[in-house]
């Protein structure tokens, strides 16, 4: 499955890709809505993930004009809690689902899987062709009882195969598909994975699910009569999400919590400019974009309190006039921010 992420923020969209590709869902990454959209024009993906407030289109708008043009693909927006403005004009320009800031991992894995099932890639969670089951849930390969170790692309794919198993995908198809526009990749790449894809599962005693159609390109073979292809739910189903979920966090958290340090320490100096001027609208603007920043981050690593404050310094910093007591209200609350960074741990 090919997902486009649409975020600005570094650090978030970090942490979402690392997620998504731990579960075997390919990224490909936007940092503003002309981007986002130019990717789209040129590539098909499967889920776009957008982030309302990015430079250059916001994400609601950038939603509306791409309904308009009759795009179909789901979308499922990024929102700042509590804003149900935000939640009713993203639901009434075409996207189908929402996750608010900061978000729970698992919820926004539960949200990607129910849109693609909506879109009727992942009606049942597990697919077999003669003796080769395809787990999407747990995001296994299996011939018999024997586990296929499977890179990415492989991975990928024996999916699109398996997804798709009437259509014939010309190289340059499976290109756009499993390949990010980065990577510059030509055809003979795509025989190359083809190859490896097919000696991985001739090793194990597999029948080779992919033929080729000279000329055409490739697509899955009708399985012997003796056998089939189906779809089916699993029955046990090991749920490892949340383990996952906590390894990324904890991995990107001991990277950048230097950088949410200096942020907390940079809003703390500009309250303090403020609180030396009677109006700035422009610093003013600059300190609640970092506010705004870190009540959408902090919550994921579990900083709750401090999300929630620097929440209520996002709101306190849009008063178009900030008197004395609005000042020493966002000094409390960045200092509050500040002490919860430096102190705070996932080990």
């Amino acid at each position: 499955m090919k997902i486009l992420l649409v975020e600005d923020d570094s650090i978030t969209s970090e942490i979402l890709a690392n997620l998504l590709t731990a579960h075997q869902y390919q990224v490909s990454l936007a940092t503003d809505g002309q981007m986002a959209l130019e990717l789209i024009e040129e590539f098909e993906y499967d889920l776009v993930i957008l982030d309302i407030i990015i430079p250059k289109i916001d994400g609601i708008s950038l939603c509306k004009q791409l309904r308009k043009q009759g795009y179909e693909t789901p979308i499922l927006l990024l929102t700042a809690k509590d804003k149900v403005t935000e939640k009713i004009s993203g639901l009434e320009a075409g996207a189908d689902d929402y996750v608010t800031k900061p978000f729970n991992l698992e919820e926004l894995l539960a949200r990607v899987s129910a849109l693609l099932r909506r879109r009727k890639y992942l009606n049942h969670q597990e697919i077999i062709w003669e003796n080769i089951h395809f787990d999407s849930v747990n995001s296994r390969v299996t011939y018999g009882t024997q586990l296929l170790h499977l890179t990415p692309k492989e991975y990928w794919l024996l999916e699109l195969f398996l997804l798709n198993p009437k259509r014939i995908f010309s190289r340059q198809a499976i290109l756009d598909r499993l390949w990010d526009f980065s990577e510059s990749p030509s055809e003979g790449t795509v025989s190359t994975h083809i190859k490896s894809l097919r000696q991985k599962l001739k090793a194990v005693g597999a029948e080779n699910p992919i033929e080729t159609v000279y000329g055409l390109g490739y697509r899955l073979k009708t399985p012997s009569e003796s056998c089939h292809c189906s779809l089916s739910s699993i029955s046990n189903i090991k749920d490892d999400t949340k383990q996952k979920a906590q390894t990324i966090t904890s991995g990107v958290w001991k990277k950048f919590q230097t950088q949410y340090t200096e942020q907390a320490r940079k809003l703390a100096q500009i309250i303090t400019v403020l609180s030396s001027k009677k109006s700035d609208l422009e610093v003013q603007h600059q300190a609640e974009e970092i506010a705004h920043k870190l009540a959408g981050a902090l919550g994921i690593f579990g900083l709750v309190n401090a999300s929630q404050q620097a929440r209520k310094l996002e709101l306190l910093l849009q008063q178009t006039v900030l008197d004395t007591m609005h000042i020493q209200q966002a000094m409390e609350l960045s200092k509050v921010i500040q002490q919860e960074i430096s102190h705070w741990s996932l080990d």
